[in-house]
């Protein structure tokens, strides 16, 4: 699969976030009938401070062509309910603790069990996901609130949470 979305990525990079992702996702759909995906892209951002992602059903590819793509998947026998996504996206919303990586790893905390995928990106990084609305999937946008550093920056930040629910 990995190899198949580099090829995609090879061909059509130059096309915008939204549109790769609706690209990669379709192709995926016609060439594995029996899954249900999720396909996020994003501008080739580097460091935890920016994403993070976690689980058991997935694959990356960073900055190629300029974008990230980060894609899950769940066989469509195995989707789940996503009831813990509330208190997934509770725990990482007005915790202090804005770092990508640590909210994250939060998020996977509450959900393991029930998710193969969490993706937290920064709000102006070009998130944008494609995904079957048949799937156990969620894309939240949130702040996480925190005290501003020493010189009155790095307050607040705007970030994505997606989460798709289900067993490897």
């Amino acid at each position: 699969m990995k190899s198949h979305v580099d090829g995609l990525i090879n061909s059509y990079g130059y096309k915008n976030n939204a549109d790769l992702a609706t690209l990669i996702r379709g192709r995926l759909d016609t060439r594995y009938s029996g899954h249900y995906f999720v396909v996020a892209v994003y501008d080739g951002v580097s460091g935890y401070d920016k994403h993070a992602m976690k689980g058991t059903n997935y694959i990356t590819i960073f900055r190629k062509k300029n974008h990230n793509v980060v894609v899950a998947w769940v066989d469509k026998n195995k989707s789940r309910s996503k009831s813990k996504a509330s208190s997934a996206l509770s725990k990482v919303k007005d915790s202090g603790d804005c770092y990508a990586k640590n909210q994250n790893s939060a998020a996977w905390g509450k959900v393991s069990s029930q998710a193969v995928m969490t993706l937290v990106v920064r709000h102006g990084c070009g998130l944008r996901a494609s995904y079957s609305t048949s799937a156990a999937t969620t894309f939240n946008n949130y702040r996480c609130k925190r005290d501003c550093d020493f010189w009155g920056k790095n307050c607040d930040h705007n970030s994505s949470l997606v989460m798709m629910f289900g067993s490897a």
